[in-house]
Order: structure tokens, then sequence, then C-alpha cells
């Protein structure tokens, strides 16, 4: 400014100093910041925020950067870096874990020292970003599944679950059998994907009664856990009972004793359970029985005098049925021939 005297004309220079008043608050260049952030970043990794601006100087200007709420794993570094500038940095102070907080949210405040204080916020979205820090983990470590030996081929027998806490391909679990005692198991199929394991072909529960397979489960950085899986054959009533002759003596004299012994022989049936419970029967009321002789070994032995001049051959039918369901049966059949003794004298046909 300059003051102006009427006479004699002359000016005079004057010196106005303009004093600042807080009458701005500061603002940041963004409302929302978003951050993307490995979980496996070192504690003291800093991440630059680009700093609010006020154009109010001195004390106005912005004097410090705080966080609300606090939170336990960054804090906000700021300094100046000339008259009209700061440097403000994220400082994280402890290690991020996406598996137990995917993200972190706050609110970075910038203040002014003016009286009264004014602010400026912006609000910071962290994304933790995943590593594959996980290895895949099985609900159980046996799984044991029940078949019965006449499935048809693809019935599934069981499914295996593995869970891995990472996220995306880290997180993406296929499944293998792999070798146990040098062999691999052609008998089932195993689907990479679901975990379902299907029968391949037939089954029998009388050459295999058990399978053990080990499996793992490889995610997509390579980290594997392994299982093992137990499969049990169950059995079904597909065997008839089978009659082994180990003796038979034929013919036999009309004057043998009762409980004479005229064939030896066991019963087998290679099911198991009911199914494989065996009992023996004659079909019909003949002079002949079964006596159980030992285990599964029975005796066919007379049970009444015998007479060749009135039955000289017999016909025996044994049946052996087991317990399952449908009963299966099987029969076998001894000839038995009497022979003759001299049991009666001469008869005439007339007395004279």
């Amino acid at each position: 400014f300059e003051l102006l005297l009427a006479d004699p004309l002359q000016f005079f220079p004057i010196e106005v100093s303009v004093e600042d008043i807080n009458d701005h608050s500061p603002v940041f260049p963004d409302e929302r910041v978003t951050f993307k952030i490995l979980e496996t970043s070192d504690p003291g990794s800093r991440f630059p925020v680009e700093a609010a601006q006020d154009p109010d100087v001195g004390s106005n200007d912005i004097q410090a950067y705080s966080i609300l709420p606090e939170n336990e794993f960054f804090t906000v570094s700021y300094q100046t870096q000339s008259e009209s500038e700061m440097h403000v940095d994220l400082v994280l102070q402890k290690p991020l874990d996406r598996e137990g907080q995917p993200e972190v949210d706050f609110t970075l405040v910038a203040a002014d020292g003016g009286s009264p204080p004014t602010t400026g916020t912006t609000q910071i979205h962290i994304i933790v970003l995943d590593v594959n820090d996980n290895a895949p983990i099985f609900t159980q470590k046996v799984f044991i599944g029940h078949v019965l030996e006449n499935a048809p081929e693809g019935s599934v027998v069981l499914r295996v679950v593995a869970n891995d806490a990472d996220d995306g391909i880290n997180g993406d679990i296929t499944y293998e059998i792999t070798q146990s005692g040098g062999h691999t198991y052609s008998d089932f199929t195993l689907d990479p994907k679901s975990g379902e394991i299907r029968v391949m072909k037939s089954l029998d529960f009388e050459t295999m009664q058990k399978y053990e397979l080990s499996l793992r489960a490889v995610d997509g950085g390579g980290l594997s856990a392994m299982c093992k899986v137990v499969v049990e054959v169950m059995d079904v009533n597909d065997n008839a009972p089978e009659i082994v002759v180990s003796s038979f003596n034929s013919p036999i004299p009309e004057n043998a004793a009762p409980g004479t012994v005229v064939a030896l022989f066991d019963v087998r049936d290679q099911d198991s359970g009911v199914n494989g419970e065996i009992s023996c029967a004659l079909e019909e009321q003949l002079p002949f029985s079964l006596r159980p002789a030992f285990k599964n070994y029975y005796e066919l032995v007379t049970v009444s005098a015998l007479d060749r001049e009135k039955t000289a051959r017999y016909s025996v039918i044994v049946t052996a049925a087991d317990a399952g369901s449908p009963r299966l049966s099987s029969s076998r059949t001894f000839t038995v021939d009497i022979s003759d003794v001299n049991d009666n004298a001469p008869v005439f046909n007339q007395t004279s």
C-alpha cells in the first residue's frame, strides 16, 4: 500500500502484514485408498500414502496424522520434507494372516494445528493377498467304506474330503491314489476333483475281504497331505454249499446192524456269517439217517434192519442248505446197494 499526501505531492510506502486464519481443512486426494499386501510381508514394511493438502500455512497447516480406530496391524509414520510437503507411510506392525483376517479397514486422519483444529480423512482398505502357506488337511486320518461284493461297476464306495485354508489356486485340491506295499489297487477308481472312490470291476469277498489304499491330497501350490482308506467287502450269498465225500461203502450186507456207517462227508460254504451256516437233511424217510461227526462232517448211517429181498437198492439224497437270503442249496445222491446174506431157507411152493 502507499499513502498519498496532498501538499506537497508525495508517496510513502506502508507494509501491511496479512495473518493467516484456520479457514481450511486438510483434504486427501482420494476418499478411499486400497492396498493389496501379501500375507507374508515382513513387519516394518512401509506403504506410502499420498499426503493430505491444506492451503493454510504455519501452525494452521497439517501437523499430525493418526489412525482411527487403532489396530494391531498398522501405524502411521509421517515426516516433513519441505515447508509445504509431508511424507506419510503406513507401517506394518505384525504379520498378516489372510486366513484369519482377509481384509483390514480403518480411517487415516490428518489434523492441522489451528485453534480449534480441523481434520480431513480418507478410508484405508487393506486386501490381504494369499500365499500358499497352508497344506491340505483331511477331515479324517482313516476313511472306512463298505461295499457289497456284487456292487455294480461305478458304484460309489465313499468320498474322501480334505480342506485347504488358502485361497484361489492355492486352495484347489486334487486327489490321487498312491501305491501301498508296492501295489496299486486297480479294483477302484478315484475322482481327482470330488474325492469319490468307485468300484472299477467285480469284487469277490472270497478272494479279498479288505482293501487298504493310501491317498494324497495336493493343493495348487504343491503342498500335500496323506490319508488311509480301508474298503471292507461285504459278503453276499453267492456260493452254494458243497458236499465232499470222504468215504462211501456200497454194497452193505442186509444184516448190517443199525448204526452202520455207509458214508462220511463234509459240507463247505465259501460265504461267511449266516451265508455260510449249513444244515443237512435227507429228502426221504428211509432206513438211514445223518449223524454229526466233527466240525462240518456228517455220517450217513443205517437206523433199522435191512432186507434185500424187499429192497435191493436205495437212492439216498442228502441236501445241504445255507442260511442266507435267498437260501442256496446243493444235493448229493448216494446209491446204496444191499448185498444178500443166507437168511432164508428154501421153501417149496406147495407142501405135497
